[in-house]
């Protein structure tokens, strides 16, 4: 939101100040229109795709924004101090206006060649708001392309054929006229060029995670990091953050414009612990994740670089109960199941933890407070207890509205949601059937339960979701995790041992599937559905002659159920949900030709079509036969059996998730199916 320059020397694209009256380095600054508007609170949030959300009271015109729906080409924004419009900068170079703001000449375009970085219009009207006549753009190398006859500006850094810069801020004089800037580049160097003074990101250790610059009077303001996360430059500012929201660990937030800020206290963004945890990944280039075992061992993968000296380790004794990790892999902190938190590495201690000495009770621990350096630092938090009880340390605020079950020790998972200002306001718990329940500022929501078995031990928030920890070691996504990176995993096959399992920055590409053993599959398999001999309905199982020895899947249409056999024995059988009439799954041998995790599913018929469906995302999809026809979860269906086919899907086979995870990781690929 760029505005009309009142006693300052910088304006930036996206950053407006209130009217400071300061001078620079002793002078004083020209006057400039009378007419320019106040400066609107709270700020505006650009993501690849073009959306634009507006809080923090912000009102913003978006008429005729530009939205490239799947793709991830927008790439900084600039706003009108009265939120009458603004302007999007495309990746190929193309300046898109919106709401009243006027058209203007696109400094340079590059069609096909995803290299422009930064806009920063500088012109304003006669009304004091900006017009968009003149301005730069910043492409990936450095360059510096001035429209409308914006002066050339010299100086800049070019690095030919690297795609590293991509903050922009302008200086200008004591006329208003540009006179140099800074530049920021993907590990947050910022470099200035002409007129303008040396700046520095403080406090930070720089790292190949940053997007945009924005600086205003006096030098003070702000970079936007990936996942969103925005960090102070210079004095602090003090944003409103009312009604901000991320995309958890879906890095697609491009910019963010802010609104009137006051110099003092810098407020909190309310960022996600996933946004927070892929950014610091990011900075530091971290990902993988970390698995606990029952005796305190902790066990890095996909290349997490995780300083675990000091650790406790009680070789023999199952009582170690659940981890948490710094980003950066330099620490973290082991809660036992007495309640006492033990801090590893670099991490820093913690004290005035609800303790129950004697007493395994202890089930979870969410670490909520971070220092200056953007790490999680221990001085606040939460455990939470088999009965249900969430249970603060440090400060950190009371919670109420947890679901509470005295004298069962059910309770299994704990995640937190934050309020504006980033102060904890409530969050989810889940019990051991892989129930999950909302409480407080995060809803009053129960889910449906996965399981009748106690089967789920540990539940991480992630993303737009987040994920079950099961006995075994076994990860169950509730919504989108993103992809992790299992590289290196392991589990302990059949041995019930491993107590939790953490994620970093599951940003992997292309996806893999965890790398869960067959023991440990079949243990879990055993764990959830109990079962070890023949099916309480034979006439369900495969119709023809005896199984020979290998794995088969048989699917029937009329009992609308699924079975699993190993060496001519069901390990597994579940109800499903087939085909509807119209659309019915054909009946047939056939083989798993490929499987995905995990996968959007995107409806062939036209919208329009009584058969048309919105796009929707399933964990785990085993095709087997050509023309679309998969096994997949659906998180839509809420009942399968008999009868479900009448209103049943589109010709593959729905089958519920605990069910199909145990298929989807014991299947191979051309294992025989049945449908019959």
């Amino acid at each position: 939101m760029p505005r009309l320059i009142t006693n300052r020397r910088w304006i930036r694209a996206g950053l407006l100040t209130l009217a400071l009256g300061l001078a620079v380095g002793g002078a004083s600054l020209g006057a400039v229109p009378a007419a320019a508007s106040a400066a609107q609170p709270g700020g505006v949030t650009l993501d690849g795709w073009g959306g634009l959300h507006p809080f923090g009271g912000m009102t913003l015109n978006t008429t005729g924004a530009p939205y490239w729906s799947g793709w991830d080409i927008a790439r900084s924004v600039a706003i009108r101090a009265d939120g009458s419009g603004g302007w999007v900068l495309d990746g190929w170079g193309g300046i898109h206006s919106f709401g009243t703001a006027g058209p203007t000449t696109s400094a340079a375009y590059w069609p096909g060649w995803d290299i422009a970085r930064a806009i920063v219009p500088t012109s304003h009207g006669i009304d004091g708001e900006l017009d968009g006549v003149q301005g730069y753009v910043l492409d990936g190398w450095g360059g510096l392309h001035p429209w409308g006859g914006a002066p050339a500006l010299t100086g800049i850094p070019f690095t030919a054929g690297q795609d590293t810069m991509r903050g922009l801020s302008i200086h200008v004089d004591l006329g208003g006229t540009p006179d140099g800037g800074w530049t920021m580049d993907i590990n947050g160097t910022i470099r200035n060029f002409g007129a303008a003074p040396t700046l520095t990101m403080p406090g930070l250790t720089v790292g190949s995670a940053w997007q945009q610059l924005h600086v205003s009077s006096a030098g003070s303001g702000y970079a936007v990091g990936d996942f969103g996360v925005v960090r102070p430059i210079a004095a602090s500012a003090s944003p409103d953050w009312t009604g901000y929201t991320d995309y958890g660990t879906w890095d697609i937030t491009r910019d963010i414009a802010l609104g009137a800020l006051t110099l003092g206290p810098a407020t909190t963004q309310p960022a996600s612990a996933s946004a927070m945890s892929g950014f610091m990944s990011e900075l530091t280039n971290t990902h993988g994740g970390v698995s606990l075992d029952g005796y305190g061992g902790v066990h890095a993968f996909g290349g997490f670089p995780l300083n675990h000296t000091g650790a406790p380790y009680w070789p023999g004794w199952d009582i170690a109960r659940a981890v948490a990790v710094l980003p950066d892999g330099s620490g973290g902190w082991l809660l036992d199941g007495w309640g006492a938190v033990h801090n590893f590495g670099n991490a820093n201690p913690v004290t005035g933890f609800a303790y129950w000495p004697g007493w395994d009770i202890s089930r979870a621990l969410v670490p909520t407070s971070y220092g200056a350096s953007g790490l999680l630092d221990g001085a606040q938090g939460y455990t939470l207890d088999g009965w249900g009880g969430v249970h603060p340390w440090g400060g950190a605020p009371a919670l109420a509205g947890w679901p509470y079950f005295p004298g069962q020790d059910i309770m299994r998972g704990l995640e937190i949601h934050y309020g504006p200002g980033g102060v904890p306001d409530g969050g989810w718990t889940a019990d051991v059937h892989g129930r999950v329940y909302a409480f407080g500022a995060a809803g009053n929501t129960v889910s449906a339960p996965l399981y009748t078995r106690t089967v789920t031990q540990g539940f991480h928030g992630l993303d737009a979701g987040g994920y079950l920890v099961d006995r075994f070691g076994v990860v169950i996504p509730v919504g989108s995790i993103g992809s992790p990176y299992w590289d290196g995993y392991s589990d302990w096959g059949g041995w019930d041992i491993e107590r939790d399992v953490v994620l970093v920055n599951p940003t992997r590409t292309p996806p893999v599937a965890q790398p869960v053993s067959g023991d440990a599959v079949a243990a879990h398999t055993e764990a959830v559905f109990g079962i070890t001999g023949v099916l309480s309905r034979p006439e369900c199982g495969r119709p023809n002659a005896p199984l020979e020895g290998g794995k088969m899947i048989v699917i029937s249409l009329s009992c609308q159920e699924l079975t699993a056999y190993q060496n001519g024995t069901a390990i597994l059988t579940t109800l499903v949900t087939t085909g509807e009439p119209a659309l019915a799954t054909p009946p047939g041998l056939t083989q798993v030709m490929s499987k995905n995790h995990p996968f959007l599913m995107v409806s062939p018929w036209p919208r329009g079509s009584r058969f048309w469906y919105v796009p929707s995302w399933v964990q785990y999809v085993m095709w087997f036969r050509s023309g679309g026809y998969g096994i997949h979860d659906a998180s839509w269906r809420p009942t399968y059996g008999p009868g479900t086919e009448a209103n049943g899907s589109h010709g593959c086979v729905n089958v519920p998730l605990a069910a199909e995870i145990s298929l989807f990781y014991w299947a191979d690929i051309g294992t025989p199916v049945e449908v019959y």
